[in-house]
């Protein structure tokens, strides 16, 4: 019990434990529509302002161009999604949900949530009639409980592999 109790507080807190701390950007806002963002590296506050650019090119403007500087979130942009591990799609599954009773943690690091948590409902009901037939010494829903239970561990963990690739393929990952 002690065991289930502190994998389901880690799970809980692993999100904002590994949550990117939030960044900030200099951000000039010039009287022709331009906004500019990056990083003010001197402000003369009655001539000009040099802002060093993501690229690294320093631009210089005038005071009298601009309407107002701020300090804003930092936009981070990617150019296509994280490349997913399918080793780690499927270690994650078998590990986890071989050793506890959390199943779909294959499908939640791929950031399919719901079919996560389908294979999540589909281990807890398959434990549940498990732990109650082993309890009420009823053979029947026991062995139905370990069936689905491990049809529903060995499906996932296969289809939290295969997803990964997919996943991979879609956002335009050669060899997967």
């Amino acid at each position: 019990m002690n065991l289930l109790l502190s994998v389901l507080t880690i799970l809980l807190l692993w999100p904002s434990a590994v949550m990117p701390l939030e960044s900030s950007v200099d951000v000039l806002y010039l009287k022709n529509g331009s906004i500019i963002r990056g990083e003010i590296i001197e402000l003369d506050p009655t001539s000009q302002v040099q802002i060093r650019m993501q690229d690294g090119s320093i631009m210089v403007y005038q005071i009298d161009e601009l309407i107002k500087i701020t300090k804003e979130p930092a936009i981070i942009r990617s150019e296509r999604p994280p490349l997913k591990n399918p080793g780690a799609a499927l270690a994650l599954s078998l590990v986890i949900g071989g050793i506890t009773p959390i199943q779909g943690t294959g499908q939640w690091y791929n950031g399919e949530v719901g079919k996560g948590f389908g294979y999540f409902v589909a281990g807890m009901a398959g434990l549940g009639l498990l732990i109650s037939g082993i309890s009420n010494d009823e053979k029947g829903p026991a062995a139905g409980g370990a069936i689905i239970y491990l049809v529903s561990w060995a499906v996932g963990s296969m289809d939290a592999y295969s997803s990964a690739r997919r996943i991979n393929r879609e956002n335009g990952y050669e060899g997967y």
